[in-house]
């Protein structure tokens, strides 16, 4: 009978001396003996989410001879690829593996029960026989997490977690943290506790970029974590830790405990609008506080639970309407702040799909195509804008903007269109100067308009971010 158990890393198979036999099984069965030919080197032992690349001779029964070989990694000249844990071996050379160091050799002496078991793999395995795998560990991958996959974001888990769940957002969390690059530790912290999405506030400082991760963290699990410079705090650095601009970093984080918030799925209608109107609490709170990205998550959450929910009807559906277009609003506003322009216009693209009229959603989707200089595109915005809400000034200010900024790359072009018939000898002098004698009034017309423009914070302002409680209703919305 087949033995079940959790594949652990026995300790007696760790640090062995060559020529040393020890059985490695969690029961001291003898199902499965390990004898050490040459040692490894390094500290790391292969752990979930690493991948494993060795050669392997395999042998049928008790006896390492040529004539009992029923595989080998030799075959097709390639190296054998492992992903740990991932239930691709049988576990008896599984356990083998988990107490291998990168250059260690080993032989395993597997009975059938921790192999191929009762049935064998016919034709070149027979029913309930034992095996042997001669191995040596050639090098060890571990878990690169970065979206291009260039190696910048990188997790070796030291400690496998316990149990199945993970955290999820907004639950409760309790992690030990401990920043590092070569000999220098910047910070070494114990027992932090934050509601997930809210690590990184001010006072907290759980990096946002480690946080992310942690939703495919288990309780008790301890890993560490590699970040190239533009993954982690980027030439900004983080002065209030010493921690210079482009700065690598290393972490060991230990998920000390967690408690789960319900599940989308678990909530009934009321109790996903009210989860919602919480989210948006939170993200005007953050935006407040100028704490952008938080505010971006919570912002994120409200869009997120309602989008795709369809099953609303009546007030229900009306609160659901009006949270999604709310929430896609606060959500562009926010990413203006964070200079996310493309994501800005995604959220106001939805908000205009929801409300055609919404003035609010032209003007931001408008400030957006005119930071990515836009300018045709922008000034349709703030047009209907202007359309909408004829006594928005900051608006009609955008407008003469858009039109000035319009002027000008028509100048420029003229310009280039003139330099480059310079160049090829033609003499265009007559057919510009009446242009550039024009150009005259226009940079007079400039000036007067650059005399009585607004601030940044007066256009805010006067169109709205950030309201006090008592004020109108331009800006985020409560």
């Amino acid at each position: 009978m087949t033995s079940v158990f959790r594949l652990e890393r026995h300790p007696a198979g760790c640090d062995m001396e060559v020529g040393e036999s020890v059985d490695i099984t969690p029961d001291q069965d003898g199902g499965v003996i390990k004898r050490l030919i040459k040692k490894g080197a390094g500290d790391d032992y292969p752990n979930t989410g690493d991948t494993v690349y060795f050669n392997y001779i395999g042998y049928t029964g008790e006896t390492v001879a040529d004539e009992f070989i029923f595989d080998t990694s030799e075959r097709d000249g390639h190296l054998f690829k492992h992903e740990v844990l991932k239930g691709q071996v049988i576990r008896g050379f599984e356990m083998g593996i988990l107490t291998m160091k990168v250059g260690e050799r080993a032989i395993l002496y597997i009975k059938s029960s921790y192999a191929f078991g009762p049935k064998g793999q016919l034709p070149k395995i027979p029913p309930n026989i034992s095996v042997i795998f001669d191995t040596e560990i050639i090098r060890v991958e571990c878990q690169d997490l970065s979206e291009k996959e260039d190696l910048s974001i990188l997790k070796k888990v030291l400690i496998r977690g316990k149990g199945h769940g993970t955290p999820n957002f907004g639950g409760e969390i309790c992690a030990d943290i401990k920043c590092y690059y070569g000999d220098t530790v910047y910070y070494d912290k114990k027992g932090v506790q934050f509601l997930l999405g809210e690590g990184s506030t001010d006072g907290t400082d759980f990096p946002m970029f480690v946080e992310d991760l942690l939703i495919c963290w288990k309780c008790e699990e301890i890993a560490r974590l590699y970040f190239a410079s533009h993954q982690a705090y980027g030439k900004k650095g983080f002065p209030k830790y010493n921690i210079p601009p482009d700065q690598n970093l290393h972490f060991i984080v230990k998920l000390v405990k967690f408690e789960q918030n319900s599940d989308f799925w678990e909530m009934d209608n009321p109790e996903k609008l009210e989860k919602c109107d919480s989210f948006k609490q939170k993200g005007n709170m953050y935006f407040q506080k100028e704490e952008y990205p938080i505010a971006a998550k919570f912002y994120e959450m409200m869009v997120e639970y309602v989008e795709h929910e369809y099953c609303m009807e009546g007030e229900e559906e009306q609160h659901r309407a009006q949270i999604f277009l709310n929430g896609n609003l606060n959500l562009a506003q926010t990413y203006l702040k964070m200079e996310k322009f493309i994501e800005a216009i995604e959220c106001c693209d939805k908000a205009i799909k929801s409300d055609p009229n919404n003035p609010k959603a032209y003007y931001r989707r408008g400030m957006a195509q005119l930071s990515c200089m836009d300018h045709e595109n922008a000034l349709k915005d703030f047009q209907k804008t202007y359309e909408l809400e004829p006594e928005n000034k900051a608006a009609l200010r955008k407008i003469d903007e858009c039109r000035r900024a319009e002027i000008e790359c028509k100048r420029k072009q003229r310009e280039n269109d003139r330099r480059m018939m310079s160049g090829l000898g033609q003499n265009q002098d007559n057919g510009f100067r009446g242009y550039e004698s024009g150009m005259n009034d226009i940079g007079d017309w400039d000036n007067n308009m650059a005399a009585g423009m607004m601030t940044l914070e007066e256009e805010s302002a006067a169109f709205g971010e950030i309201i006090p409680e008592t004020g109108g209703n331009h800006g985020i919305h409560r």
